[in-house]
């Protein structure tokens, strides 16, 4: 048994503390970040590639996975955001898989989504707060096998493709072990045969979708610490140059690992035994990118809120409509409410605020009969009524049918020619304002005209009473 070697890459990671999930709106921005900016490159992100996919319309079966045989670490994130199993389309159902680091294995070696025929699935470790998005090792990386070597040595990286490179198959398994960033309990595979095929490629940014699966590239009875195994995306082998395309899958290897080595109970750490130094190994880190897209597929889709936004929609354009009618209607009348508002000054006031004496006096209600309506006869006219027009219509029809704008045009008229003449005259106003006149006067709405006894170019003579004495009054207009 060969010992762990600690100075390999992946077992240089330092201990790290599980990072915070970050909050809703960076998800948002960084699953647009994937989706515009097409990073799904040599880093091997499935996530980034299966939305991609989705986005584009692409679909696919979902798999044949029950909701009880999903592992405790993808219904509990399912959970997190009141998702069931079912309701997920294929494309996202295989990358929540591949982001909680689990992969189908067969003792065929062929990939597969289905749980018959022995099909299981493995879940892959890796140092601790890494995803699975950072688990391919680099074209530099592996290039450094080639110059540490000598000339003669079977690592020398070829090309593929357009973009691809890959290992061919006759490298060394061991000196590829310490390059790797993920581990796999070997036991997990012990029924799968050895494949002979390459063990490691580049992402050569393939737009099928992928199906992983996981496959021993060691005999099975090489020992576990030693063994490797790799993920690869299709079922097609991939055994070297002849089997190169355009757009080429990625592999990515991972080594074996003993059943000694188990996870602490509660913990994200890894004891170790007494033949094994101590390492960083966890569960496959959540990525970013699929707790967006969880949060996305838990947001209710826009069909859902449909005939609410109509009704609001219709409601808002409602009020919006009578809103611009009152407005309308208030910009046409504003000439109207202004004259309104001038009479109401007019009647109860001077320029100055204070209240018009000549209002009450002069500006009362005009006579019984004519604010009712009643047929007026011409002897029975008020001075002022004369004075401003209150005709009879002819001869034969004595009568005068007053009106409720008559009463109200003549009111506002004889209120407007006090106001105005007051105005006019400092000595007038001073009048009519004076204490003494003001007490003694008598209301003109008090006055009751009889008839009309005499006029002449200066003045009239009308025969009426106020309250219940009879008196000849002189109105001079």
């Amino acid at each position: 048994m060969v010992p762990v070697r600690r100075r390999g890459s992946f077992f240089l990671l330092s201990r790290y503390r599980r990072l915070r999930r970050p909050p809703t709106c960076l998800l948002l921005s960084l699953l647009s970040l994937l989706v515009f900016f097409q990073v799904s490159d040599a880093s091997g992100d499935l996530v980034a590639r299966l939305y991609d996919l989705q986005v584009s319309g692409a679909s696919v079966s979902k798999l044949s996975l029950s909701s009880g045989a999903l592992p405790s670490a993808v219904s509990s994130r399912l959970s997190d955001y009141s998702l069931s199993w079912n309701q997920l389309p294929g494309l996202m159902q295989r990358a929540l898989l591949w982001d909680s680091g689990f992969v189908f294995a067969s003792p065929t070696s062929g990939s597969s989504s289905t749980a018959d025929d022995g099909v299981a699935l493995v879940q892959i470790y890796t140092a601790c707060s890494q995803s699975m998005g950072d688990l391919l090792p680099d074209l530099a990386e592996i290039r450094m096998l080639d110059a540490g070597n000598s000339s003669s040595s079977n690592c020398s990286v070829l090309d593929c493709g357009i973009i691809n490179h890959f290992l061919p198959a006759e490298c060394p398994t061991e000196q590829v072990l310490p390059l790797t960033r993920c581990a796999v309990y070997a036991s997990k595979m012990q029924d799968q045969q050895q494949f002979s095929g390459v063990f490691w490629a580049q992402d050569g940014r393939s737009m099928s979708v992928p199906e992983p699966v996981l496959r021993r590239h060691t005999s099975v009875d090489t020992a576990a610490e030693d063994s490797l195994f790799a993920v690869h995306l299709t079922e097609n082998s991939f055994t070297g140059t002849e089997s190169c395309q355009v757009h080429g899958e990625f592999i990515l290897p991972c080594r074996g690992i003993p059943d000694e080595v188990t996870l602490a109970s509660g913990s994200n750490s890894v004891a170790s035994s007494s033949s094994f130094a101590e390492i960083d190994l966890c569960p496959a880190a959540a990525g970013a990118a699929m707790n967006a897209w969880l949060e996305l597929e838990a947001v209710p889709s826009a069909d859902t809120f449909s005939t609410v936004a109509i009704v609001l929609l219709a409601v808002s354009m409602t009020i919006c409509v009578v809103l611009g009618i009152s407005v309308w209607w208030l910009c046409r009348s504003k000439a109207w409410l202004q004259d309104a508002y001038d009479r109401v000054l007019l009647e109860g006031s001077w320029d100055d605020g204070t209240w018009s004496p000549t209002t009450r006096l002069l500006g009362g209600p005009l006579a019984p009969a004519l604010t009712m309506g009643a047929t007026i006869d011409e002897e029975r006219l008020t001075p002022m009524e004369v004075f401003f027009g209150a005709r009879p219509r002819s001869r034969r029809n004595p009568g005068l049918h007053g009106t409720s704008a008559l009463v109200a045009t003549t009111r506002a008229e004889i209120t407007l020619s006090n106001d105005q003449l007051c105005r006019k005259s400092s000595i007038l106003r001073g009048f009519v304002s004076d204490p003494a006149i003001v007490t003694k006067r008598i209301s003109f709405a008090q006055l009751h005209f009889l008839r009309l006894l005499a006029k002449g170019g200066s003045g009239e003579v009308w025969l009426g009473h106020a309250t219940a004495d009879s008196a000849i009054d002189t109105c001079t207009s």
